[in-house]
């Protein structure tokens, strides 16, 4: 009896802890959960949110080398972010998003955060995934929709620090979201944001052919950003398209390929909105 009894009181406090457990976080969140990912969909308080930690290849050892490689880059804009210390990068991570949050920028908002990894919220799917569902018209319409949203958050005296439509989501409000801000390049303000937008425009190139069909995107963004921005990313492209050209005389893979396209796309569209034809 006695031992019947101490059973049933034992059943009664599991099943009490696991309501509680289940009422607080559906998935409690832990290292395991990344399975060696670092940035995984999980269910968060029944909602879906993200769990993410710093990247193991772009910080700790990995990212201590590596910075060590990209500092001797002689531009910075080329330089990609790395750090010796992953608690340093999530940190800086946090750091962009309460102080974009701040600036009435759609971000994700912080569910938890540790010293190892932060809980995000969902933003709605990326456009990069809806582009490649939709119609040409939508997409035109969604790439539209993101030059203007780059153009408000660089008017803000922001920047993202990639920029490409991988980075940007569409809320259920019909909004642009950013999310990812791994990236921190060096350089003033305006470089800054002339990377965001050159980046930007290369994420589209893989979802158009024809210069025309990006004109639009392209003209939202120069006559709503600021102006520095466009025009040093103008000379950016300038300088670096040239010696991608070389690509045209070896043989290329796949990513060689892509790179050519953009660039020859990219070329093309910006000089259908600066050199115009004449109307006959």
């Amino acid at each position: 009896m006695r031992l019947d009894h101490f059973y049933s009181v034992l059943k009664f406090v599991f099943f009490l802890s696991a309501g509680l457990q289940g009422n607080a976080i559906a998935n409690p969140v832990s290292l395991e959960t990344f399975r060696g990912e670092h940035i995984v969909s999980i269910d968060f308080n029944a909602q879906k949110a993200w769990a993410k930690r710093p990247d193991p290849s772009k910080s700790g050892l990995k990212g201590c080398l590596k910075k060590a490689l990209v500092d001797l880059i002689p531009i910075p804009f080329f330089r990609p972010t790395f750090s010796c210390s992953p608690a340093q990068t999530l940190k800086a991570e946090v750091d962009r998003i309460h102080h974009l949050h701040a600036q009435d920028v759609f971000v994700p908002n912080i569910l938890e955060k540790t010293s190892q990894w932060i809980v995000l919220s969902d933003l709605g799917p990326t456009l990069d995934s809806l582009m490649a569902l939709a119609s040409l018209e939508d997409k035109k319409k969604l790439g539209i929709q993101a030059a203007g949203a780059l153009a408000a958050l660089h008017q803000k005296g922001q920047w993202h620090g990639r920029g490409e439509i991988r980075d940007m989501t569409l809320t259920t409000s019909r909004e642009i979201g950013f999310i990812d801000f791994e990236e921190n390049p060096n350089g003033p303000l305006s470089v800054k944001q002339a990377r965001d937008f050159l980046l930007f425009l290369f994420s589209l190139s893989e979802f158009f052919e024809d210069p025309q069909d990006m004109v639009a995107i392209v003209q939202n963004y120069k006559n709503q950003g600021p102006r520095w921005s466009y025009r040093i990313a103008r000379v950016i492209f300038q300088i670096v398209s040239p010696f991608v050209k070389v690509l045209k005389i070896v043989p290329l893979g796949r990513d060689g390929v892509r790179l050519l396209k953009a660039i020859t796309l990219i070329e093309s569209t910006l000089k259908v909105i600066e050199c115009p034809k004449n109307p006959s």
